[in-house]
């Protein structure tokens, strides 16, 4: 597999960005349920499988599915592709991301040349099942690059697909996948899942969406799913489900999005003599609903750490190379986001970016923050369709607009879910004369 330390896949609301529409309500306290940091199993209730879309009428499914991200926000600026370029400053390699202008992805080089793209139409995947008027099933909401070429695609709160080189369906698994996923060295995949579900004691009659943490095998095989709802409910971090925005009229809403995870990451135990919790094989998620960052044991289930402080509706936190925690704080700055670089041991902020007043920095929704190797960061501005490195010295050296235009009048740019640097030395023989380009 290519290096998290260069291809960064973890990686995301209030003002309704992220969905179309998000509700949260205040939750029941229910501290019965609640089980000590010692148990090694969680409750048969609150862990236990449920039945997609148990107890929910079809008008709340369909309402449900029909939550989902747009394809872009803003007008484009005048000049796109490539804006600024320091070769003797920026680090140099290839740049891979995925458009929603239609379900794409590339690379591209330094000078914003695409150099490959794959494409597949969610109808060619699933042609079943009707999608009409569902605007996230038009695009790839996250995609990941094997070194033979292959991708790993999610059309978010559908499912997931994994392509070869040149576009063709090797399998798929419609399993409600979104947000983010990560390859494993055996080729096992975790990735972010939900399930519809009627939770009473938790929205009464509001239908819900839960997040798990779901294993597959190189084939697409579900191996294991972990609710994230359980492994809060039934650890030490119960009450931080209490800070969640109220709102009026529950009744009249068609969804309650529980946490919005938007982060999957698996540790590799490079902190753990800082943070034991850390331990190699657990797994650093991000609940933007709760302004919270956490870590689960994928073994009990449970969460083992939870931290709510500095930030808010944060997407894509890692543990880099040094140590630290880097991670993308979209409201941390009132109106403006701001990139935030931890120090695990006391949280301590080391390093920031927050923009200036000649280059504004904000994405209310998704954003994602990747370590380079010389140092310098490489911020993806989701809503803006921008993508953009910075020294440590906060010097933007490399600049790229999506040039793929939006809209019913293309009057919007595309936007970015997330733009990453790959390595200059990526092999690309796998590209030759026969690849199909879409």
């Amino acid at each position: 597999m290519i290096s998290r330390n260069i291809l960064n896949y973890n990686n995301i609301f209030r003002l309704g960005f992220c969905y179309a529409m998000i509700f949260v309500i205040p939750i029941v306290d229910s501290s019965s349920n609640v089980l000590s940091q010692e148990k090694t199993s969680v409750s048969k209730e609150n862990n236990s499988p449920r039945n997609p879309g148990g107890g929910l009428t079809a008008e709340q499914i369909s309402q449900l599915e029909a939550l989902g991200y747009l394809s872009g926000y803003v007008p484009p600026p005048e000049k796109t592709n490539v804006t600024i370029y320091n070769k003797e400053k920026a680090y140099d390699g290839l740049n891979f991301f995925s458009s929603p202008h239609k379900p794409s992805a590339y690379i591209v080089d330094m000078q914003g040349n695409t150099l490959h793209e794959w494409s597949r139409n969610i109808d060619e995947v699933w042609p079943e099942k009707n999608f009409d008027g569902v605007e996230h099933t038009k695009f790839w909401r996250r995609v990941y690059l094997y070194p033979n070429g292959d991708l790993l695609a999610i059309f978010e709160n559908i499912g997931i697909v994994k392509l070869d080189k040149d576009s063709n369906i090797l399998w798929k698994n419609d399993n409600r996948a979104h947000h983010d996923l990560e390859v494993l060295e055996n080729g096992d995949i975790w990735v972010l899942t939900n399930k519809l579900n009627s939770i009473p004691r938790i929205a009464g009659d509001v239908p819900v969406q839960e997040d798990y943490l779901t294993l597959m095998d190189q084939n697409g095989k579900i191996l294991k799913e972990i609710s994230l709802l359980a492994s809060i409910e039934n650890s030490e971090f119960q009450s931080i489900m209490k800070r969640q925005m109220n709102f009026k009229n529950p009744e009249k809403q068609p969804a309650f999005d529980i946490f919005h995870t938007n982060t999957l990451e698996v540790l590799d135990g490079r902190v753990e003599h800082i943070l034991p919790e850390f331990r190699k094989g657990n797994i650093l998620t991000s609940f933007r609903t709760l302004d919270a960052i956490a870590v689960v044991d994928q073994k009990s289930g449970l969460a083992v750490w939870v931290y709510q402080e500095r930030f808010r509706g944060q997407h894509d936190p890692k543990v880099l190379e040094s140590g630290n925690m880097l991670l993308f704080d979209n409201f941390g700055s009132g109106e403006a986001s701001i990139v935030l670089e931890y120090g695990l041991e006391n949280m301590d902020v080391v390093w920031s970016y927050s923009g200036t007043s000649e280059s504004p920095f904000y994405s209310i929704g998704s954003g994602t923050a990747q370590r380079l190797l010389n140092g310098n960061t490489l911020i993806t501005e989701t809503q803006q369709g921008r993508a953009f490195e910075v020294t440590r010295e906060k010097e933007i050296v490399w600049e790229f607009f999506n040039p793929n235009l939006v809209g019913a009048n293309k009057e919007l740019i595309a936007a970015i879910w997330e733009m990453i640097r790959i390595e200059k030395t990526y092999s690309l023989n796998w590209i030759n004369n026969n690849a199909r380009h879409p």
